[in-house]
């Protein structure tokens, strides 16, 4: 939990970038939108090819933002783009251009601000810090087109983008779904999943929680990984109250690291396996998941224990508590089930959670009145509302004809 006041906070953003003409963009408008420029620092690993791709610092739309920020608050660390491999790999080296900021925000290099977005961004962390010593701000963020109509002003009621679900690819690999859009609470809403593309975390994440340099090529599976790793470091994640940057999806005509040359993820996968408890010892990691999964069997696994428990889960909560919590059963498998009373959990002091296995999240587990996890008690008290009603009315009956001689 950071220390510092909102007004001298400092932000890392961790942007990793391939091959993306729309990196430029990102970095004009993290500095353009933000209120305090001055304590934004971004760490960029960039993977061109540079015979042909448009270095992210080359062209400026504004030189004189240029000149005042850029120049002094990006640090870059440029690779080919024929050494990428993927996702998780880049964002390794964007890890290591932090320098002990006050917050962590790890973004894609295809991402677009909202005016006072540090501002707000830091006030959901200082609102969730009485109650959650370690909480993340994460979703799947709203889309590019919609950006011009609230960059400046987001409406009161505004539908937030929220991860409520996840899914399973033909290798055993579990994946978050795609969002949903939810009216506001008054605070950030309780989730479970970290996406990849936007999470606002203490800068001491970073440290307590290393990135892994070892999952070469991983795509799906990468936020899992980073959900399940969190949790067990102590973090909790909530959806923003507000949107903080738009995404550019799909981008087809765009290059992807997996068509410029072959990729190979079964070391990467085998640790998804690992950490997420998805076999019951190391060993296991080598048999097939179910019919679908093509796990390398030429990695030899014990040695890659103690590097896997290097960048592994944390002491602070058992992967047994994360499920738990999330209420998602092993083995995976379609369709996966998640608690969906999380969702509308009002803030409560960290330490009513019980998250521990020795005391189950179930039976300290609040509600709201009316939402999905109280309907069964709100059913029982009108059942027995009605039974009332229908017990008052045939005593009435029963009563007024008994005596009903002796009225003249």
């Amino acid at each position: 939990m950071s220390s510092s006041s909102p007004e001298t906070c400092t932000i890392f953003i961790s942007m990793a970038s391939y091959r993306d003409p729309l990196c430029l963009n990102t970095l004009q408008s993290l500095f353009e939108m933000a209120d305090h420029p001055d304590r934004v620092f971004v760490g960029i690993c960039q993977q061109n090819d540079r015979s042909i791709d448009t270095d992210c610092l080359s062209i400026h739309h504004d030189q004189e933002l240029f000149d005042m920020w850029v120049k002094n608050h990006v640090r870059m660390i440029r690779l080919s783009h024929k050494d990428a491999r993927g996702p998780t790999f880049a964002r390794y080296f964007c890890s290591l251009l932090y320098q002990n900021e006050d917050y962590f925000f790890q973004i894609d290099s295809h991402s677009l601000f909202v005016r006072h977005w540090d501002t707000h961004s830091i006030h959901m962390i200082k609102t969730l810090e009485p109650y959650y010593p370690r909480p993340i701000l994460s979703h799947y963020c709203d889309m590019y087109d919609n950006y011009e109509q609230y960059k400046e002003n987001v409406p009161d009621g505004y539908h937030v983008t929220t991860n409520m679900g996840a899914g399973v690819d033909g290798n055993g690999i579990p994946y978050l779904l795609g969002a949903k859009y939810l009216p506001p609470l008054s605070y950030p809403r309780h989730s479970i999943f970290i996406s990849g593309q936007m999470f606002f975390a203490p800068g001491i994440f970073v440290k307590e929680v290393p990135f892994d340099p070892h999952l070469e090529d991983l795509f799906f599976g990468e936020e899992m990984i980073l959900t399940v790793r969190a949790f067990t470091h102590g973090y909790d994640v909530f959806t923003p109250t507000r949107p903080i940057i738009f995404h550019a999806y799909t981008r087809e005509k765009e290059p992807k690291y997996w068509t410029d040359r072959s990729i190979s993820q079964h070391n990467a996968q085998q640790k998804v396996f690992y950490l997420l408890h998805m076999k019951d010892t190391p060993n296991d990691v080598n048999d097939n998941v179910n019919d679908n999964v093509n796990v390398n069997s030429n990695v030899n696994v014990n040695s890659n224990l103690k590097e896997w428990d290097q960048f592994g889960n944390g002491n602070v909560r058992s992967v047994d508590a994360f499920y738990e919590w999330t209420g998602i059963q092993r083995p995976w498998k379609e369709p996966v089930s998640v608690r969906q009373e999380i969702f509308d959990l009002p803030l409560i002091s960290y330490d009513k959670w019980q998250y521990c296995q020795k005391c189950p999240v179930k039976k300290n587990f609040p509600t709201i009145p009316w939402s999905s996890s109280s309907y069964g008690v709100w059913k029982l008290v009108l059942l027995l509302f009605f039974i009332f009603l229908i017990v008052t009315s045939l005593h009435y009956f029963l009563f007024s004809k008994r005596y009903s001689h002796k009225i003249p």
